[in-house]
């Protein structure tokens, strides 16, 4: 497999699939934010500066497409990474089933677990005063996440039958210890219409994570010369 190949084929795809979450989060996701920051500008006795914002909103319309496509990048040269170290060590002979495969698993890791516990917020949900803190705790629960999925996906390479089903399960354990361990988000109450704002956010998510595979598999043949990911050692 061709290296430049390979890496064109991470960075079209990220941006590709970056593009989609973008254009699925301004359809689904920023309608309920807009809706948000006007209720909060009304509690405020602000309202007469909403046409100035919704003036501001058309340039940072493009300036978060243009945020969507260089995460999209940086997410999928993460999944590169992994999927060239580790893809074929997955449980199917298809470079398509591998790619999918691994990004549902990057999608549980990095985005369904954090959620779970620390689910996005809208305007107006909890104060600037624990806006830190609230990071802190989603960023500690995703580090737990992925990093002990990482890991125990090594260890169990050299296992073998039912063994293997031993560290998913660990993970599971891991995984529920720690949003047990970590604190609820600090004064973040639901407004109203978080939940639909929610179920958007995951929306455009999953939407990322279905497109990445989609594109990257057949770039990586066309480009890398080869069906990743090479079979190696480990």
């Amino acid at each position: 497999m061709r290296a430049a190949g390979f890496v064109a084929a991470v960075i079209i795809s990220g941006a590709a699939a970056g593009a989609v979450f973008g254009i699925v989060t301004q359809a689904l996701a920023v309608p309920h934010i807009e809706a948000a920051t006007l209720a909060e500008a009304r509690a405020a006795g602000a309202a007469a500066g909403w046409d100035a914002y919704a003036e501001y909103r058309g340039w940072q319309g493009a300036g978060a497409a243009v945020a969507s496509i260089v995460l999209g990048c940086a997410f999928a040269a993460l999944y590169g990474a992994v999927y060239l170290a580790y893809g074929h060590r997955l449980p199917c002979r298809s470079a398509t089933a591998r790619a999918y495969i691994l990004a549902g698993a990057m999608w549980l890791a990095l985005y369904a677990v954090p959620a779970a516990k620390y689910p996005p917020s809208l305007p107006g949900e909890g104060s600037a005063e624990t806006l830190g803190a609230r990071l802190g705790l989603h960023a500690a629960l995703l580090a737990v996440s992925g990093a002990s999925a990482l890991a125990l996906h090594r260890a169990s390479l050299g296992a073998r039958g039912p063994r293997r089903a031993l560290y998913p399960a660990a993970w599971v354990a891991i995984v529920a210890v720690a949003m047990a361990a970590l604190p609820a988000h600090p004064g973040a109450e639901a407004a109203q219409g978080a939940w639909e704002f929610r179920a958007a956010s995951a929306a455009a998510v999953a939407a990322y994570w279905a497109a990445l595979p989609a594109v990257f598999v057949p770039l990586s043949r066309r480009l890398g010369g080869a069906a990743p990911p090479l079979r190696g050692r480990g």
